[in-house]
């Protein structure tokens, strides 16, 4: 991965939620003709809604800030400093490592960060990106160099 270039997310990524979405559509398919009538327009508005949501989403990372660019109709702009990031997190579900892909989650010390409902705490990473492989790795490697 290089500094000061626009990346992508990469075709494997919107592969992956493509299947993911089609096995939650064919698992409940047998409920009911009423429910397969009502789940196939569903299905089509979360599948084209997945495909522009993550043909949107590009982030860049230069020697001061980390940009994430996402949204379909709105267009949003998140700038993390590189001196902010805490904590860079990269897993791999089941289903992640069939489409050879990786989840990154970067952690800051923002406060927007954590949301409560009185009884619970949930904290949620900044930016939550999916990418290959080795680029997650070379990804990871690059923050932790600047």
């Amino acid at each position: 991965m290089e500094k000061n270039k626009l990346y992508q997310m990469p075709k494997e990524v919107l592969n992956f939620l493509n299947i993911t979405l089609a096995l939650v559509f064919i698992a409940f398919l047998p409920i009911t003709i009423f429910l397969f009538i009502i789940t196939i327009p569903i299905f089509i508005i979360m599948w084209i809604h997945i495909n522009l949501y993550f043909k949107n989403i590009s982030f860049s990372v230069n020697d001061q800030e980390l940009t994430y660019n996402y949204g379909i109709i709105v267009k949003h702009s998140k700038s993390i400093m590189l001196d902010q990031i805490q904590n860079i997190n990269i897993g791999q579900g089941i289903l992640e490592k069939r489409f050879k892909i990786k989840s990154i989650a970067i952690w800051t010390s923002s406060h927007s960060q954590i949301h409560s409902d009185g009884k619970n705490i949930k904290i949620d990473p900044s930016v939550f990106l999916r990418l290959k492989d080795s680029d997650a790795d070379n990804f990871k490697l690059l923050l932790r160099r600047i």
